[in-house]
This record gives C-alpha cells, structure tokens and sequence, in this order.
C-alpha cells in the first residue's frame, strides 16, 4: 500500500509494472485500457520501475481507455 491506496505489480526491479491502483486493473475497460503515468506533467517514454524519480518531482498515475 501506498499513501492509502493498494498497488499489483508485474515484473520485478526495472521491469515492474502497475497492472492496478485500489481495484481497478488493466484490461478492465478493453484490450487497451490501463494505468499511466507522468512525471511533472509528461509521461517519460521508460516503464515505471525503471524510472529514478527526484526530489521535488511529482508523480500521477491516471488510467486510459484507447478506443481502437
């Protein structure tokens, strides 16, 4: 848990990935939906575990649904 919320992961070190924040998981709302994130208001272009977040940075985690 972090600050309150419930986090699955997939992988380990480098490769992890958030697949679900407090129940809701990839996948639940279509083949393209899922958790993302972005780091002082841009997604990096690397996974989440192998990002190295800084002092000061901010970190939000958003889920999207990509309609194909």
């Amino acid at each position: 848990k972090q600050n309150g919320k419930s986090i699955s992961t997939k992988g380990f070190g480098s490769t992890v990935y958030v697949s679900g924040i407090d129940g809701l998981k990839e996948f639940d709302h279509g083949p393209s939906s899922g958790w993302m994130y972005k780091v002082n208001g841009t997604p990096p272009n690397i996974g989440a575990g192998a990002y190295k977040v800084k002092a000061g940075d901010t970190v939000i985690w958003y889920y999207v649904n990509i309609e194909q």
